[in-house]
């Protein structure tokens, strides 16, 4: 028995023993912070703040190389404040063991040297720099006694002097290798900075720059141009419009500039200084550019760019007013956005003014001019629309509506403009010549052909407007007014066909005779055989969907650009637009102002074309 118990004892001893070998000793040792030493802890107040992370490496006894984390890092540093500062690491490895390090971060005040007057700029290249095609200096020189240096950035500066031949100039900053003075010196052609024949060459220097390890830098020899003063600061008025509609007054471009210069101070923008290819009557993308330059001869440009804006929609019809001088007057009503028209008469802008659509009826209200030759106030058109809103196709019928214009310097006239029907389409246009006109070479003669069996008749200007007819072969065409000699005015002739909109169609208007007043007293006109060709149909209608985007960021997808436009004609009716039909110069990967031109041509041979501005823009940041 007493056996068995010491071998039960001497086992139990055993296992105890094992257990102990078998527990860990504990982690008591903090992680070791080192400070890079390498860095910098001083700094000219204003300086960018630095990674302060980067100032410590971290290592434990177990758990190796720690990464630091902004948690572990306590810093009051203000680099806008001279004063000195304390940067803290407190870290602690996955036992609790706990480590802390400082370091001191001195903010130094930078004292600045007043300055003086800009009077003499100098360029020049180093031939040894961070790169092979060397490093651009430039040195300005101020009137009392200064200078500084700049490459990519400031360098420094400080007092220049010149002794027969020679310019030092010294440093206000200490030499970066061994301190005391720092100077560059070299030599000058005259004793003057200020001349603009002056040449100055620095002589080469060799110091020692910290690029992780030192590095000799060999600033070669420099020689130094004189670029005489400052070149001007040209800056851009904001806020200012550049983008106009169609015969909007030409801003004064002068006053969207302003132009500062060190040497001249505030220079007045005249009109000579402006370049400009803007046309207001013309839709397009235009350029103003001003070049100024200053006493010392030093040329600045800059440009800006304007957008002049074509009509979204354009109403054409002519005057039906009594007055025969006058028949022909072409009235367009041009839409640019969901307010603004103009008007014009006979292509030449008249008016302009705001719109407003009520249901069915539609009233233009002139903004300019408000009154009429005898300065009574120009009434408002007001008239119907077809559509719920203005489209292309949109016929607008406008009531009756007199105004006094002007006829001449001294005399104006007061005009029916009677009923208009805007944006009325012919279904077929005949061109040809009369073989007797005011001229020898006969009178170039337009006849369009409408829907409802009407027509008007054209040399250089409106003739009249009636209806037709087509029986066996014969056309008639009854004019509105009366003829010049009483009763009705009819044009007979033949025609090869039964339908005006058959471009093998011929009409050959028979000779007419009729006496005419020329102030003299009548002449008989004989207006021969004039013989007429279709030019069939109008042109398509192409209309630009407005609520489509046109504005977009770099990197955005391109559309689908046929979604951007509608096309109806009068005798195709509603033609699918197609990508065959639009070219474009869009790269969403850069940003620029693109257009994307549509071109269609309709089943009777003619074409119509279109443009959509497309702008992309850098993105915000």
């Amino acid at each position: 028995m007493r056996k068995l118990f010491l071998l039960t004892a001497a086992m139990v001893a055993v296992l105890t023993l094992a257990a102990c070998g078998d527990k860990e000793t504990p982690d008591t040792t903090a992680p070791v912070i080192t400070v890079v030493s390498s860095l910098d802890t001083t700094f000219d107040e204003d300086t960018s703040e630095p990674v302060w992370g980067t100032y410590f490496t971290i290592e434990d006894d177990i758990d190796g190389v720690m990464q630091m984390t902004n948690s572990m890092l306590t810093e009051d540093v203000d680099m806008t404040t001279p004063g000195t500062y304390t940067v803290t690491l407190t870290v602690s490895d996955a036992a609790g063991n706990e480590a802390t390090e400082s370091i001191t971060i001195t903010i130094e005040e930078v004292i600045v040297e007043p300055q003086g007057d800009l009077i003499a700029k100098y360029e020049g290249i180093a031939p040894v720099g961070m790169g092979d095609s060397g490093t651009y200096v430039v040195i300005n020189f101020y009137d009392n006694g200064t200078w500084d240096l700049a490459t990519s950035s400031p360098r420094g500066g400080g007092t220049f002097t010149i002794d027969s031949g020679v310019i030092e100039l010294t440093y206000t900053a200490e030499h970066p290798e061994d301190g005391g003075e720092w100077v560059l010196s070299g030599t000058i052609t005259t004793d003057d900075v200020t001349d603009p024949l002056t040449v100055i060459v620095i002589d080469p220097i060799e110091y020692e720059i910290n690029m992780g390890t030192p590095v000799a830098m060999d600033v070669g020899t420099t020689t130094f141009g004189i670029v005489i003063g400052s070149k001007v600061e040209i800056t851009k008025v904001p806020d200012l419009v550049k983008s106009f509609f169609m015969d909007e007054e030409e801003p004064d471009w002068t006053t969207y500039f302003t132009a500062e210069d060190e040497i001249d101070g505030t220079i007045a923008v005249t009109e000579a200084m402006i370049t400009d290819t803007v046309d207001m009557t013309i839709a397009g993308m235009y350029t103003v550019s001003i070049t100024v330059t200053n006493t010392s001869g030093n040329a600045t440009t800059t440009t800006i760019m304007v957008f002049v804006t074509e009509p979204l929609y354009s109403y054409v019809d002519y005057t039906t007013t009594d007055e025969v001088m006058l028949i022909g007057a072409v009235v367009k009503l041009a839409i640019f956005n969901d307010t603004v028209f103009k008007a014009y008469v006979n292509d030449i802008y008249k008016a302009e003014g705001t719109y407003a659509i009520d249901g069915s009826t539609i009233t233009f209200t002139f903004t300019f001019p408000t009154v009429d030759y005898l300065g009574a106030a120009v009434p408002d058109i007001v008239g119907t629309i077809d559509t719920p809103t203005l489209e292309a196709a949109t016929i607008i019928t406008t009531a009756v509506t007199e105004v006094c214009v002007p006829m001449g310097p001294f005399s104006g006239m007061t005009i029916d403009y009677g009923a208009l029907f805007l944006a009325r389409a012919p279904i077929a246009t005949y061109e040809g010549i009369a073989a007797v006109g005011m001229g020898g070479a006969g009178t170039s003669v337009t006849i369009h052909f409408y829907s409802d069996d009407t027509f008007d008749l054209w040399t250089s200007k409106l003739r009249d407007t009636g209806v037709y007819e087509i029986v066996d072969g014969a056309i008639n065409l009854t004019y509105d007014t009366d003829h010049p000699d009483g009763g009705d005015w009819v044009l007979t002739g033949t025609i090869t066909t039964e339908d005006v909109t058959d471009v093998l169609t011929v009409i050959v208007i028979d000779p007419v005779e009729y006496a005419i007043d020329m102030g003299a007293g009548p002449v008989v006109m004989d207006v021969g055989a004039a013989t007429f060709g279709i030019v069939i149909g109008p042109k398509a209608i192409v209309t630009k969907v407005m609520t489509a985007q046109k504005t977009f960021t770099v990197g955005d997808a391109e559309l689908d650009w046929t979604t951007y436009f509608t096309i109806n004609d009068d005798l195709d009716g509603d033609i699918p637009v197609t990508v065959e039909m639009l070219t474009d110069n869009i790269d969403m990967s850069v940003a620029g102002t693109y257009t994307i031109d549509l071109t269609v041509t309709n089943s009777s041979g003619n074409v119509s074309t279109s443009s959509v501005m497309i702008f992309v823009n850098e993105p915000v940041t």
